[in-house]
């Protein structure tokens, strides 16, 4: 049976994104002085041997740090197959251990408060397919959907799935990593970053060992007993996404309202993650309106009533904002 050490924090992927990031960044000559500057760790003599709680306001700097100073696109894939390979985390024991894709795909949503920065989004079934959305949420949208892939990759990639049938869609400002160029045979282009898997992969029987599949699953509970009050940001997503389904009014003061807080206290908050009230609202306005187009193809007027815009104009900049593409393109490529 593996002895993971009892992580004292309530992500499961904050030390073992550490202990894979800092020799591979000190490999390419980057210190740890440097990928920790600006952080609580700075003053850390040994980060390996404390047990301080990272926040993951510290955690997106680090990430910053790593993107600033490293500058080498194959160091998230690199992150990712450390972290499987040498099963840092007793959540990458359970999806290697996982009896198949679907329980592997289910473990990820239900722990996705705890393994911050990464990103897995909504999935979807479409002809066939089951398509997982990638969305922007915090941080920078390359680094943490790049991760995030890279993670399910590794992940599909070490239980011997057949990757070269799924389909992997990026925005044109990401280039492809050249193992996944080799991987995939259809790589197009997308409004943000998803994977689409054939639905028949889901319930293949994988093997696995039962005995570490309940211990880890032990450890993950562990953790997710610890970290199960959702965080502001969760809050202010779900908060933002009913209003926008129910076509309400959304501003900071009925956020603050809603969560029994100062409007100052609220922005402190969220500025502990790295955010800010609008863009929590922008990443909402966006996921809801790839929502509204998969159901039917909206015009512009209808789109900007649904997402709380007072006009077209005000869509059609907020989207090429988003995403560096009109609304009239964005339905080209959801079609």
């Amino acid at each position: 049976m593996r002895n993971w050490h009892i992580i004292n924090h309530p992500r499961l992927f904050s030390k073992p994104l550490l202990q894979s990031l800092v020799p591979l960044a000190e490999r390419r000559g980057v210190p740890t002085s440097r990928l920790f500057k600006n952080t609580a760790l700075a003053a850390t003599t040994d980060w390996q041997l404390s047990n301080h709680r990272m926040s993951l306001k510290d955690w997106f700097q680090v990430v910053q740090n790593a993107e600033r100073f490293v500058q080498d696109p194959q160091i998230w894939p690199l992150v990712a197959q450390t972290i499987i390979h040498e099963r840092l985390s007793p959540l990458a024991e359970l999806t290697l251990q996982a009896p198949h894709l679907f329980d592997v795909l289910k473990q990820l949503q239900h722990y996705r408060q705890l393994i911050q920065p990464l990103e897995f989004g909504v999935a979807r079934g479409h002809e066939g397919m089951l398509e997982i959305y990638f969305l922007p949420s915090c941080g920078a949208v390359a680094t943490s959907s790049m991760l995030s892939v890279s993670m399910l990759l590794t992940i599909a990639q070490q239980r011997g799935l057949a990757i070269h049938q799924w389909q992997l869609k990026l925005p044109a400002s990401l280039s492809p990593l050249p193992q996944w160029s080799r991987w995939f045979d259809k790589i197009s282009e997308g409004a943000f970053v998803s994977v689409r898997i054939p639905q028949a992969q889901l319930f293949e029987p994988l093997p696995h060992e039962p005995d570490y599949y309940r211990q880890a699953q032990a450890f993950c509970r562990m953790q997710h007993r610890e970290a199960k009050t959702p965080s502001a940001l969760t809050h202010t997503l779900r908060w933002s996404y009913r209003c926008l389904q129910q076509q309400q009014q959304l501003s900071i003061h009925d956020l603050a309202a809603h969560m029994q807080l100062s409007v100052s206290s609220c922005k402190r908050m969220l500025a502990q993650h790295q955010s800010s009230f609008q863009q929590c609202v922008d990443t909402m306005r966006l996921f809801r309106m790839v929502e509204l187009l998969q159901q039917q193809p909206y015009n512009n007027s209808q789109l900007a009533a649904q997402l709380g815009y007072s006009n077209s104009n005000n869509l059609r900049r907020a989207c090429k904002r988003w995403l560096g593409e009109n609304p009239a393109r964005l339905r080209e490529i959801l079609a």
